[in-house]
């Protein structure tokens, strides 16, 4: 849109301000809980490693299969982020940041409604498991919706929404 920064910024500043208390909502179930994913912290990270790369090959290959644009497959490959996250990532790769945001929106929206639903199908009801299946794939929406299920939900999936944007930023613009 050829929006300048500091006119972005001005509307922006909104989101800005709302940022700290969400980091402080998100902070209170993690830290009523870090006790329990402390014992269990090899088996968290390599969940999140297993499943984070569950979300990007299965992205890519379908994408690279179905359409076949560099682009397009770049910019889907952050599907599984927050939003900053995977416009910066693919900002750095040959993706379309502006492509890689409506994808995100989309995967957490779908995501926060599908993955509750799939998981109580296949009798998966922890909140280990669900609060880290959102985070991981359908993020910060995600997020939303296990803090609607608990806080033990809710700390899981901001935990594993976080390790998985660190995760991805780290490693996607290697590979891409």
């Amino acid at each position: 849109t050829d929006t300048s920064y500091s006119t972005y910024n001005q509307g922006g500043q909104l989101l800005s301000f709302f940022l700290g208390p969400v980091v402080v909502v998100l902070a209170i179930p993690l830290f009523y809980h870090f006790h329990h994913m402390r014992k269990q912290l090899l088996r968290l990270l390599l969940a999140i490693v297993l499943g984070s790369a569950t979300t990007v090959i299965i992205a890519v290959a379908l994408t690279h299969y179905w359409i076949g644009i560099d682009s397009i497959t770049t910019s889907l490959a952050s599907n599984s982020l927050t939003t900053p996250v995977a416009v910066a990532i693919t900002a750095l790769t040959v993706g379309v940041p502006g492509l890689a945001a409506a994808f995100v929106m989309v995967t957490g929206i779908i995501g926060a409604a599908v993955i509750p639903v799939l998981l109580g199908w296949l009798k998966i009801d922890s909140p280990q498991g669900t609060g880290m299946s959102l985070g991981m794939c359908a993020h910060a929406v995600g997020t939303s919706r296990a803090l609607e299920l608990g806080q033990e939900y809710a700390a899981y999936s901001a935990m594993a929404m976080t390790l998985t944007a660190a995760l991805h930023a780290i490693v996607l613009p290697w590979l891409f």
